[in-house]
């Protein structure tokens, strides 16, 4: 059961990320060591591997939410509203809080996850190289994995820079 809670602690944190403390800038490192320690029990070698691949590829770049997260939002957004009209037009208010639900839901859920990545978008380049020595200090990366990674970060910030 402890490894059922993990799951889905981890599961929630994908749809409700936490906000950086500590003085950091980032989650990176409390997420890539969330996924270590619970990926294992529920998500397969290749599963595990995308995931990880997509954590640290957001160190690159610049994300963005993704267009199905996005199309998923404001179709359980627009579902809620129709379904909220359609209570309150047709004197059912007593059970409007039922579409209220996902439209309320979606909402919140777009939001945090638009202020996550925009927290990502934000970091300068020394925030994303201290998060890769962060990494490397955690062991949640190998040193050929920094370097890369390193070399991914001089690039964005270079093509930045000449653009």
């Amino acid at each position: 059961m402890p490894g059922d809670q993990s799951a889905l602690h981890f599961l929630f944190q994908l749809i409700w990320p936490s906000s950086a403390t500590g003085g950091h800038q980032h989650t990176l490192v409390e997420r890539l060591r969330q996924l270590r320690d619970t990926g294992p029990d529920f998500l397969t070698d290749d599963e595990y591997a995308q995931l990880r691949s997509e954590f640290l590829s957001e160190l690159a770049t610049r994300p963005r939410m993704p267009a199905i997260q996005v199309f998923t939002f404001v179709m359980f957004g627009l579902t809620g509203l129709a379904g909220l009209i359609y209570c309150l037009a047709d004197h059912l208010a007593g059970a409007a809080w039922v579409p209220a639900v996902p439209l309320m839901a979606s909402t919140l859920m777009w939001r945090r996850m638009e202020q996550d990545y925009a927290a990502k978008r934000r970091l300068t380049r020394t925030d994303r190289l201290t998060a890769v020595d962060d990494l490397v200090a955690a062991e949640l990366l190998s040193a050929e994995e920094a370097t890369a990674l390193r070399k991914q970060i001089e690039i964005l910030f270079d093509h930045e820079r000449a653009a």
